[in-house]
């Protein structure tokens, strides 16, 4: 195994199996999958899928890990002052929304401002990710100018080290909590008749990943764009990571809801316990109907922000797959190709025997829109296990086993966020109310 690069052992020290690679894998990741369960990086054996980080990266980055320094890093990473009363906070959850429990101050944990300086209209989603600019050399001598280098360079490596950490942290909490929690709320969701959850197992699973390329993409950043010339290509990575940094962040926040909710947990989707308990959770009313809109408004919102999440991830892999190719001839090509957060979004729902109308999938809405503007009669897909033909005449969706039928509809919504005045929360379009704090959308 020592005399030839083809040849890598399990990383696993139980394990005694031998990968072989027919080589031309170069410097990016390349997947190996032991017969012992094992999954690693054929040509760095990193245990993790560290794209877009290339294996230079993280050979790179590792060996950084045993400076001294690391360790009062990872303190001042996990622990910070309130911004507005000081009170020291450590941060043991996944999200960047922190409320200071002394002064009940919101705030962004990865840049300490006011969470309410982090809308669309500011620019705040894509500003706390971003490396610190370089300062001017003009007039300054050669030492100077290394001095200031130096300087820059730590404080990005502190930077880039403190939200790889983070988004490691949330990437774990999210697999060792919400994958559990979610389970157990599917569980009951399930015994109350609710069909189609499993989109909601895809969104846990989807937040993982995202954080997992969001942690990798700070360590890519570093080392990628150590060259001057490479400033507009770091500013689009940097759209791109920032928007898929608040996405992730609004996706991990929105999906703890439904466990906190007491419509789902404590009283039966149906309408089972009567009028319900006296400190009934913040979304649905007393009656089966109001709880099951409630729930079927939360996986809507929770669909399509997952959309938004996959869509971004792939941008940020595809950028860094790209920043060696960008010519000034397609640049303002690249520019124009980031999707507004405000685009309006295409919804295909049928309508159940509650009247409540439950959107298709995403994959599902992209088959059923291009059939649609293929001005195609019909078209046939899956959906929880069954098989349905859709009528795009008719509007009707027919299950092909039981060959029942529902009215099914097409809509466009806007995709334009609002910010709670009370407590800075970013809210989805459709909430009427903050899911924070429960003030009116004024």
């Amino acid at each position: 195994v020592e005399c030839s690069e083809r040849l890598e052992p399990c990383p696993d020290p139980r394990c005694e199996f031998v990968s072989f690679s027919a080589g031309g894998s170069g410097d990016l990741f390349t997947e190996v999958a032991c017969t012992c369960g094992s999954k690693w990086c054929f040509n760095c054996c990193e245990t993790q899928d560290h794209r877009p980080a290339t294996c230079s990266h993280v050979k790179a980055w590792r060996s950084k890990e045993n400076n001294s320094d690391l360790t009062e890093m990872y303190i001042r990473a996990n622990t910070k002052p309130c911004p507005k009363c000081g009170r020291k906070i450590q941060k043991d959850e996944g999200c960047q929304h922190m409320r200071c429990t002394n002064c009940s101050f919101h705030f962004c944990w990865l840049c300490l401002e006011a969470y309410s300086s982090h809308s669309e209209q500011t620019g705040g989603f894509y500003a706390c990710n971003k490396f610190e600019k370089r300062l001017k050399d003009e007039g300054r001598s050669e030492e100077e100018k290394k001095s200031l280098a130096a300087s820059r360079q730590l404080r990005n490596y502190e930077m880039a080290y403190e939200r790889h950490l983070n988004h490691n942290n949330a990437m774990e909490t999210a697999q060792k909590d919400l994958q559990r929690q979610m389970e157990a709320t599917l569980h009951d969701l399930a015994e109350d008749g609710v069909e189609d959850l499993h989109q909601l197992r895809f969104a846990v699973d989807q937040v993982i990943t995202s954080r997992r390329i969001l942690a990798w993409s700070y360590v890519f950043k570093l080392y990628q764009f150590e060259d001057e010339s490479l400033e507009r290509e770091l500013a689009l990575f940097e759209q791109y990571q920032g928007r898929l940094e608040h996405m992730t962040e609004d996706l991990q926040t929105r999906l703890t809801e439904v466990q906190g909710n007491k419509t789902t947990q404590n009283r039966s989707l149906s309408g089972g316990n009567g009028s319900g308990s006296a400190d009934g959770g913040s979304g649905g009313g007393s009656d089966g109907t109001s709880r099951m809109e409630w729930f079927q408004e939360w996986r809507q919102g929770v669909v399509h922000l997952m959309g938004a999440v996959h869509s971004f991830a792939a941008h940020v892999l595809d950028s860094a797959n790209n920043t060696d190719c960008f010519h000034e001839v397609e640049w303002e090509a690249r520019e124009k190709e980031i999707p507004s957060a405000d685009t309006p979004r295409v919804v295909w729902a049928w309508k159940d025997d509650s009247l409540t109308w439950n959107p298709f999938s995403d994959e599902n809405i992209r088959i059923i829109e291009e059939a649609n503007g293929a001005e195609e009669a019909q078209v046939s897909l899956t959906s929880g296990g069954r098989r349905y033909r859709i009528d795009l005449k008719q509007k009707r969706q027919i299950n092909l086993e039981t060959h029942g039928s529902r009215v099914i509809r097409r809509t466009v919504e806007s995709n334009a966020h609002w910010t709670c005045n009370r407590c800075s929360y970013h809210n989805s379009p459709s909430s009427e109310s903050c899911v924070m704090c429960e003030s009116s959308r004024e």
